[in-house]
């Protein structure tokens, strides 16, 4: 079977965007071992070989240096996070970053409410007088208040 200048670039296209697919994934520890292992693929079923053979310039690029960058980058960075069982840390855009503290300083707010209702609650349920010294506490004060201490 032999391929054309079309097919070697669709092949070409299709690669390098899976690569660059596979990498953000691998940036993110996901899909780590996917990732080694489809590159360990694009080398053992021949891919890389036939790709070498058949460069060309744009429009229909085919670029094998290229893939073989992609592929060596890959590699490495797998390599990084599954060394020792190392997580390296996840590299995220900046609007990611900023949905998430939104989302945080969201939550926070929801729990400093409970929190709120629930203080207020459990006094409300605790009428429990403290002694101010003088044998008067805070229920002797509320019904001098309301007009109601027998004294």
């Amino acid at each position: 079977m032999s391929f054309g200048r079309v097919e070697m670039h669709v092949l070409y296209a299709q690669t390098v965007s899976r690569l660059e697919l596979l990498g953000r994934r691998v940036r993110e520890n996901v899909d780590v071992v996917a990732a080694s292992e489809f590159v360990r693929y694009l080398e053992m079923a021949g891919v890389l070989k036939l790709l070498d053979g058949h460069t060309s310039a744009f429009p229909l690029e085919v670029n094998p240096k290229h893939v073989r960058k992609l592929c060596g980058d890959l590699l490495s960075e797998c390599g990084d996070r599954m060394q020792g069982g190392k997580s390296l840390p996840v590299s995220m855009h900046k609007s990611e970053l900023e949905i998430l503290h939104e989302r945080f300083d969201a939550l926070e707010r929801q729990m400093e409410r409970i929190a709120e209702q629930s203080l207020a609650q459990h006094h409300a349920a605790t009428k429990v007088p403290t002694i101010d010294g003088l044998g008067n506490g805070r229920a002797s004060a509320r019904r001098e208040a309301a007009g109601t201490d027998p004294s």
